[in-house]
């Protein structure tokens, strides 16, 4: 009887530890399916399954535009019962499902007579129910007490988080870039901390594990979130980039700022195109860029053949949505106004 309790005991040890470790792995995996990847030259804009958000960069109060891409209503990211008290910054950050934006909450003197900022706040959009949820916030009134006994990193707090010109995010932090800075801040407990300086931010990409970005020397650099740690990627001389999946295309100043990738997997620099370019987008095996020369936007595969003008008008700047048919981008024969056309069947 006692040997039969024993063999019970021992059964039920290892079919609980098992069942652990089965669970850790479901974890595990749950935790690499999400996917990162932000490029600072494109945080105007981001992309769910469903929906297409765009800004207009002239537009303070409520900068963002919102498309339905099956039925192709338009309406704003914020409900309007929000406007009277919010300004909206107009970077996103996109994570599958979710939209994340920056927002200050103002203040008024008890006789209305001023405005100013009194948080800062980033809030996550679900785009399947439309819910919100507060992912961060701070005091932006450095006459203010500080607020929930988060850390400032300066007495001015809102001249801090007006100099923020884009955001990403994992699971751990919120990382905010400036024009020469990045800092990195606990989602948890709040601490700021300054990871990345130059003296002037050029592009940043981030694939969730590693941060590219461009030194002084105009290298590209990446930087290991965990291990704090960073490295030059290759022999690259760049002002622009842009990273996909497995590669970083960028606009190569050693050789007329003609279009390169760069494999990060086999570590090796490759020319795609003769043509100089100003602005490049990578989406799906397809690279569009903006023509130095004229400032049209041409349509190419990865491997720099097929090359075709998709406008002939000259153009500031574009995105391309992986999942929707048609380019925004900005005319500026109509002071930068945006329009819309379609990509080109390969």
């Amino acid at each position: 009887m006692k040997t039969n309790r024993t063999i019970i005991v021992i059964f039920l040890s290892v079919f609980l530890i098992g069942l652990g470790c089965s669970f850790w792995y479901i974890r595990e995996i749950s935790t690499k399916e999400v996917h990162y990847q932000f490029n600072s030259e494109l945080n105007h804009y981001a992309e769910s399954n469903n929906y297409i958000f765009y800004a207009d960069i002239q537009d303070v109060k409520d900068p963002f535009s919102m498309l339905n891409i099956k039925n192709g209503k338009e309406q704003s990211l914020v409900k309007d019962l929000y406007k009277q008290d919010y300004s909206i910054s107009n970077v996103l950050f996109s994570e599958g499902d979710y939209i994340y934006y920056m927002m200050f909450s103002q203040d008024y003197s008890e006789r209305g007579l001023y405005e100013a900022y009194d948080k800062f706040r980033i809030v996550r959009l679900n785009t399947k129910d439309f819910t919100d949820t507060l992912v961060y916030e701070d005091n932006a009134n450095g006459i203010k007490k500080k607020f929930l006994g988060l850390q400032n990193i300066e007495d001015d707090s809102a001249r801090f988080y007006m100099s923020i010109t884009g955001f990403f995010l994992d699971e751990k932090s919120i990382y905010f870039i400036t024009q020469n800075q990045i800092w990195k801040v606990s989602r948890r407990t709040g601490k700021k901390d300054k990871i990345i300086s130059v003296a002037s931010m050029k592009s940043v990409a981030f694939d969730g594990t590693n941060i590219y970005y461009i030194n002084d020397s105009l290298q590209i650099v990446k930087y290991n979130v965990s291990a704090s740690k960073s490295a030059i990627v290759s022999d690259i001389a760049t002002e622009f980039f842009v990273i996909s999946d497995s590669k970083i295309y960028y606009i190569n100043r050693r050789d007329n700022s003609c279009i390169y990738s760069y494999d990060l997997i086999r570590h090796k620099n490759q020319s795609l195109h003769s043509r100089a370019a100003t602005f490049i987008a990578y989406d799906k095996k397809t690279i569009y860029y903006i023509d130095k020369d004229n400032s049209y936007l041409h349509q190419m595969s990865e491997s720099g053949t097929q090359d075709s003008v998709v406008l002939k008008d000259a153009i500031i700047d574009f995105y391309v949505f992986p999942n929707y048919d048609e380019i925004f981008l900005s005319l500026i024969s109509k002071q930068n106004q945006l329009i819309k056309v379609h990509k080109l069947r390969n």
